[in-house]
C-alpha cells in the first residue's frame, strides 16, 4: 500500500492563499459569544417591541422589547461603550427622550412612550444612517432602489458624519 502526495494545481494554491489574506484581514472584528448573545438579544428587543405595536401597543411586549434592546446594546458594544454613549453631551437630549419613552412605557401609557422612545431613538442613532444606506446599497435584490439618484443625493448629505460609538 502506497501513500501518494497530492500537490495542488496552480489554480488552487491562489485560492488557497487568497482565503488566508482574507482571513487576516477579518481578524479585526472579532465575534466572541458575548456579542453574538448581545445581538440575539437586540434582535428579539426588536422583534419584541414589533410586536408590542402590531399587538395595539401593549406595554408587556414593548417593556419586554425595551429590556432586551438595552441588555443587547451593552453586550454587543460593551457596558463602558454603552455608558459613554448614553452620556454623551450631544446626545442628552435623545438619550431623555428614550428614557421619558420607557418610562411611560412602564407605568402604562405605551403610545406616548413609543413616540418619544422614537424620537430619541433617532436622536441618538441618526449618526448610524450613513452606514446603514451603504448597507442596504449593497443587498442584492432592494439595493438598486437606494442607488437611484434622487436616493444618493438625500443620502449624500450624511455621509461625512461619523458613527457616534
Amino acid at each position: 500500500m502506497t501513500v501518494s502526495a497530492v500537490l495542488p494545481s496552480k489554480h488552487e494554491s491562489f485560492a488557497l492563499i487568497s482565503v488566508v489574506s482574507l482571513q487576516d484581514k477579518m481578524v479585526s472584528f472579532e465575534m466572541n459569544d458575548l456579542k453574538k448573545i448581545g445581538l440575539g438579544l437586540t434582535g428579539f428587543g426588536i422583534f419584541f417591541s414589533f410586536l408590542g405595536i402590531i399587538f395595539f401597543f401593549d406595554k408587556g411586549l414593548i417593556a419586554m422589547g425595551n429590556i432586551l434592546f438595552l441588555s443587547g446594546l451593552g453586550l454587543t458594544i460593551g457596558l463602558k461603550s454603552t455608558m459613554q454613549f448614553f452620556t454623551k453631551p450631544k446626545n442628552y437630549k435623545g438619550t431623555i427622550s428614550f428614557g421619558a419613552g420607557f418610562f411611560l412605557v412602564l407605568i402604562g401609557w405605551p403610545f406616548f412612550g413609543m413616540l418619544l422612545e422614537a424620537y430619541g431613538f433617532i436622536v441618538l442613532f441618526s449618526g448610524f444612517w450613513p452606514t446603514l444606506a451603504v448597507f442596504l446599497q449593497r443587498i442584492p435584490i432592494i439595493g438598486w432602489i437606494f442607488q437611484q439618484p434622487f436616493v444618493t443625493s438625500f443620502l449624500d448629505r450624511y455621509r461625512g458624519k461619523r458613527v457616534p460609538v
